[in-house]
């Protein structure tokens, strides 16, 4: 079959460059995990990558590869995060479901009724119900209990490593994805993170000691930590101490939270008026609260009403404002148009925005593919979630 060539064939048509690398990083995987795995062990990989560069991308490619090899069945385990679970299994659903039969976690009629045409592939959240569910699911499938199980475990350092260690006893989780990785007669658990030292530190008697190491790198153009947080770095704007406190008491506009909506609009323009490009977006993390999001939220509609209002008045100060973002603009991006068609555009750029308060208390999402988006919450906006054209971060 073709599983590996397919799904870079389809990652290709919508992704630039880094296919080439995505498939020697899924052939080189599965190089190592052949040498070492004797179809009656059980095990453990680490799939070691940089921090937000494409972990999901990768974990698609060597399943296609593992289905190469003959491997029929694939659990793709994410952490307990509605947001983050659907993500990956759309991404599963978009770039595999031409030849593998993917499930969800309501999908076990599905799974089901596969009947082994097809590899299957399930995305769980790292859910004690959920597993518990599961794990008597696939302890009744033939299709499991046969033959060698594939477990690729994202964002593996959270939840699934045993926190109760030093108590002799188990954790939660960690008892039933060790139950898991038990039914099929043998199993490869692949752990997958950008952050690996409490699994590198795990002891050598540890379940979780990862027996391969496969360290991926990131494709082209990406924008790691060196990029933002080194001395000379020009994309970190420290705001005064006070800001969070300006935030979220009383009326007044925090002036870090007015700059960097300025430098948001100035990208906004520039990337959608003048790239042409569907989307822009700024994240805004005023803390883990709901209060928090809602005061932030109503401010900056206040603060993006003003600065529509003035820019059709052509204030002096707002145009000063605006100036020096549009300049720190050109620090990163020197051949951008000249400030007087920033400016012409302001006030509509200003009018497009749409605010979503991402949070367990808001069910209704915009879709923030695409547009000018502000997104504005805490945990909600956290580790493994990917928000496309992000710009603009408020921290």
């Amino acid at each position: 079959m073709r599983y590996l060539q397919n799904f870079i064939e389809k990652w290709s048509a919508e992704n630039e460059g880094a296919s080439d690398s995505i498939r020697k990083s899924a052939e080189a995987l599965v190089a190592k995990i052949e040498f070492e795995f004797d179809y009656k062990s059980r095990l453990k990989a680490l799939l070691l990558g940089q921090v937000q560069s494409g972990k999901t991308s990768q974990m698609l490619a060597a399943i296609g590869a593992l289905a190469d090899q003959g491997f029929k069945v694939f659990i793709l385990l994410t952490s307990d995060d509605t947001k983050l679970h659907l993500q990956t299994y759309k991404r599963a659903l978009k770039f595999l479901a031409a030849d593998f039969c993917v499930c969800t976690e309501t999908d076990d009629v599905r799974f089901e009724m596969n009947d082994s045409q097809h590899p299957v592939v399930i995305v769980l959240k790292k859910n004690a119900s959920i597993l518990k569910t599961w794990n008597e699911i696939l302890s009744s499938s033939s299709a499991f209990r046969t033959s060698p199980g594939i477990i690729f475990d994202d964002e593996a350092d959270t939840a699934s490593l045993n926190t109760k260690v030093n108590q002799d006893g188990i954790s939660t989780i960690s008892r039933l994805l060790d139950e898991l990785s038990s039914i099929p007669p043998s199993s490869i658990y692949i752990q997958v993170t950008a952050t690996p030292q409490a699994i590198l530190l795990q002891t050598s008697r540890s379940r979780w000691k990862p027996q391969i190491i496969h360290i991926f790198e990131p494709g082209q153009g990406y924008c790691g930590g060196k990029h933002f947080y080194s001395d000379e770095s020009k994309c970190v704007i420290q705001v005064p101490e006070n800001e969070k406190e300006t935030l979220l008491e009383g009326r007044e506009i925090p002036p870090g939270l007015r700059d960097a909506l300025l430098c948001y609009l100035a990208n906004s323009i520039f990337l959608m008026d003048f790239q042409g490009k569907k989307t822009c977006n700024f994240l805004v993390h005023p803390g883990i609260r709901t209060d928090h999001h809602e005061t932030a939220n109503l401010k900056i509609g206040r603060l993006l009403a003003a600065i529509k209002e003035e820019a059709t008045g052509s204030s002096e100060l707002l145009r000063l404002s605006f100036a020096a973002a549009c300049d720190n603009l050109r620090q990163t991006c020197p051949l951008i148009p000249s400030f007087e068609h920033f400016w012409e555009k302001l006030p509509e750029a200003a009018s497009r925005v749409q605010r979503q308060i991402l949070n367990s208390k808001e069910t209704l999402e915009i879709d923030y593919a695409k547009g000018s988006n502000i997104l504005i919450g805490g945990n909600g906006t956290g580790r493994g979630i990917t928000f496309p054209a992000l710009q603009v971060v408020y921290f």
